[in-house]
């Protein structure tokens, strides 16, 4: 408890100083990750369905 009320304490101080930088290093506008990488969205739709896929196989054959 002591430490999420200094992280609170912490986050409440240094927000009108951090959150400025942050936002202009993170500013990308309204994009998506296809556009962020430079590729095809069917390909990144098929190579994300083939992660989860595979990552639902593994851990069916894992029983995890």
């Amino acid at each position: 408890m002591i430490g999420f009320t200094v992280g609170g304490g912490l986050w409440g101080a240094t927000y009108q100083q951090v959150f400025p930088k942050v936002c202009k290093i993170a500013d990308y506008g309204a994009t998506v990750i296809p556009n962020l990488w430079g590729i095809n969205h069917w390909l990144f739709i098929f190579a994300f369905t083939a992660f989860v896929l595979g990552l639902f196989t593994f851990f069916r054959v894992k029983e995890l």
